[in-house]
């Protein structure tokens, strides 16, 4: 009824339908972000925990007319947890996997891959024309989980850096068979992305051109209403340069696992400088891992 009456009171369809989305967003938003939120060792389905092998999604965003740059930073990680495994996590939340072989039960050598000081690299926020500006950008999935579609709107972080100095940001997504269609908002564009069809676990597909874009003026109803009311997405030309997507698909354990030093070194930076710090001048505060490897440019 309250939805009915907001409706009403609006202009036209078009005014309705962006009020209408935006209360939508906020509901998708406030309920299943507050799962999403939880870390991969505690995410269930229903009330089980998913299995260690269940897919997941790794989704990376290039700015192909964007530099970015950072500097390195030593962090002390003494007084910080030691990083654990997935299955460690799970054993110490009183949950057990079904050991793979023989070897998931053998102790680990964490001093030799977990020491006590790390480098990670330190964002510097742009100055110049072309730097990067801000540490995340908008970013949604629409998705059909159980048949039911539903639209999560929600930021992806600055990552790294491309072999082109270009910014790049990475998120986990869902898993590739609930997942519809991608979306990154760029100022007031946002741009839309389907799933390779041929993705397999291992590494990243090529960087992907977005097949739609869409303004507040390009439709009278947003892609997202379209593409969860069972409707196909309308395809509108792509400006130049737009934003490039890459998937990587990983299963929870090695997501995890890959990541888990990364963690223990963020609950370290959190304490020592965002602590106390908000607004603004937190904005300006962003660290990334320092990775062995490069990105190719996009």
């Amino acid at each position: 009824m309250l939805l009915k009456r907001c409706w009403i009171r609006v202009r036209g369809v078009k005014d309705g339908m962006r009020i209408l989305s935006k209360v939508l967003v906020f509901v998708t938003m406030t309920l299943p972000l507050a799962a999403r939120a939880q870390p991969p060792y505690m995410q269930k389905t229903g009330q089980a925990l998913l299995p260690l092998d269940a897919p997941t999604l790794v989704i990376q965003v290039c700015l192909p007319t964007k530099s970015v740059s950072f500097a390195d930073v030593g962090i002390d990680l003494t007084g910080t947890p030691k990083a654990k495994t997935l299955r460690q996590r799970r054993e110490s939340s009183g949950h057990y996997d079904e050991p793979k072989s023989n070897q998931d039960t053998m102790p680990t050598i964490e001093e030799q891959l977990d020491p006590d000081r790390v480098t990670v690299r330190r964002w510097i926020v742009g100055s110049d024309v072309g730097e990067l500006k801000k540490s995340f950008i908008g970013f949604g999935e629409a998705l059909s989980r159980d048949g039911i579609p539903s639209y999560l709107g929600d930021h992806i972080s600055l990552w790294g850096n491309s072999q082109k100095n270009q910014p790049i940001f990475e998120k986990q997504g869902h898993r590739p068979n609930e997942t519809v269609a991608v979306d990154v908002l760029i100022d007031v564009v946002k741009y839309w992305y389907k799933l390779p069809t041929d993705l397999a676990i291992g590494n990243f597909s090529a960087w992907q051109e977005p097949i739609s874009q869409e303004t507040r003026d390009t439709d009278k109803t947003p892609i997202f209403w379209d593409l969860t009311h069972g409707r196909a997405m309308p395809l509108h030309p792509v400006e130049r340069d737009a934003p490039k997507m890459r998937f990587r698909l990983m299963t929870i354990e090695d997501y995890w696992n890959e990541r888990r030093f990364w963690e223990r070194a963020r609950e370290a930076i959190a304490e020592k400088y965002y602590r106390g710090v908000v607004g603004e001048a937190r904005e300006k505060i962003h660290f990334v891992p320092k990775v062995d490897g490069t990105i190719p440019g996009c």
